[in-house]
């Protein structure tokens, strides 16, 4: 993969209410040039030794054209060593509070002047190692020194709006992060975060943009063209396998991915990134190592937004039903168990299985207060089975299983 040019973001400290320096008068000019012809007159009457009523009596024109000589001379001089380097100064200065910093400041063979500039000029060269140092905070994973999703926002954002090539957003997780987490500790997982993120940089040798999102999730951003090769040679499928070696632990990591491209997926970076981590969650639930983003992903991704925000609703409006399943006792042949399964009887969608919605349930803590209201309905058919001698069983959540208030509600 050919080298891509790499952004260098920069942040330019801001000054509110701050007036800008004006440029330099040109009334200094003639100020300063009246008074080099003060100066200039002066020392031509001093070296004459005469007078000024002989002046022009014993050296006739001499005397003011040495004037004027003088005079010009000194004006030139005071406009090299004095007014250029302060216009020059004045200039750089407003450079400075537009954020151009370099340290191409004039000299002056006055001391004061050259004094000033040199001061600019180690101002100039703090200002650059403090916005390269806030550079680096402000775009850098500080565990894994990778880009962070700021940084990638703006990468998005520049390649995209140069439109010189497709681009190839490829995002992947490790999504058994929190296992390891919870069995190894919080710097254990940190380290393995870090393995990850060098495992990504051997892979992408070439400057490419390699993000750390948030958590456990990472991003490669690529030309189309580059992303093909790499996913053709097999390259990309190696972040996706393999174990790391961490302390005296190896460690199998599940990893599943999504990518997308621009433009055909997306138009804006945000949509972009939404995309290709679409299709990862898809992939993750799927069971595939990776998929590229299709549109009946966002069809689906929608529709379930929509049932998170009926959940509640449904609850309310005692939307649920339960349906009884007998289980048949092939040693005497009759019906003496039945399993209670729950289901949405949905306005508009109809008669919706557990696995339409459950996970969303989970997902948004309303399992809880689900388990509960089937809980409820089972007592309320428990007696008319008790007295038909069938036996009712019922499914729970893994997460009811954390419930301590489940039991004392049975």
């Amino acid at each position: 993969m050919s080298g891509q040019r790499r952004l260098t973001p920069r942040v330019v400290a801001q000054q509110p209410n701050a007036s800008a320096p004006r440029p330099m008068s040109a009334s200094l000019i003639w100020i300063v040039s009246g008074l080099g012809i003060f100066i200039g007159g002066l020392l031509t009457l001093l070296l004459s030794h005469t007078p000024i009523e002989d002046a022009y009596q014993r050296h006739g024109w001499p005397v003011p054209a040495g004037l004027g000589t003088l005079a010009i001379l000194m004006v030139f001089w005071i406009n090299q060593a004095v007014i250029r380097p302060l216009r020059r100064l004045n200039e750089q200065a407003l450079s400075l509070i537009e954020g151009d910093l370099h340290e191409d400041f004039p000299s002056s063979p006055i001391r004061e002047i050259d004094l000033l500039s040199n001061t600019f000029r180690i101002m100039s060269r703090h200002l650059h190692e403090r916005d390269s140092q806030i550079r680096r905070t402000a775009y850098t994973d500080q565990l894994t020194g990778l880009d962070n999703r700021a940084f990638l926002n703006l990468a998005l954002t520049e390649r995209m709006s140069m439109a010189r090539e497709p681009l190839s957003l490829f995002v992947w997780g490790i999504d058994n992060f929190e296992s390891i987490k919870e069995v190894l500790g919080h710097d254990m997982a940190e380290q393995v975060l870090v393995k990850m993120a060098q495992k990504a940089r051997r892979l992408c040798q070439d400057n490419l943009t390699v993000a750390r999102l948030d958590g456990h999730h990472f991003c490669l951003l690529l030309p189309t063209s580059e992303f093909r090769q790499a996913w053709d040679s097999q390259r990309l499928h190696s972040l996706l396998k393999g174990a790391v070696r961490v302390d005296d632990y190896t460690l199998d990591l599940e990893t599943h991915a999504g990518y997308a491209h621009y433009p055909a997926h997306a138009q804006h970076p945000d949509q972009l990134l939404k995309c290709a981590e679409l299709a990862r969650q898809v992939a993750q639930k799927t069971g595939q190592a990776a998929l590229e983003f299709e549109p009946r992903m966002r069809l689906r991704s929608s529709q379930r937004l929509g049932l998170i925000s009926e959940l509640k609703a449904a609850l309310l409006a005692d939307q649920f039903c339960l349906h009884f399943q007998p289980k048949l006792n092939l040693r005497t042949n009759s019906i003496n168990q039945a399993e209670v399964l729950l289901r949405w009887n949905h306005p508009e969608r109809g008669l919706l299985p557990p696995g339409t919605f459950i996970e969303l349930a989970e997902q948004t803590g309303l399992i809880r207060d689900i388990s509960r209201w089937v809980v409820r309905k089972v007592y309320e058919v428990s007696n008319l089975c008790s007295e038909q001698n069938i036996r009712l069983s019922m499914n729970l959540s893994a997460m009811d299983l954390d419930d301590d208030g489940l039991l004392h509600y049975i």
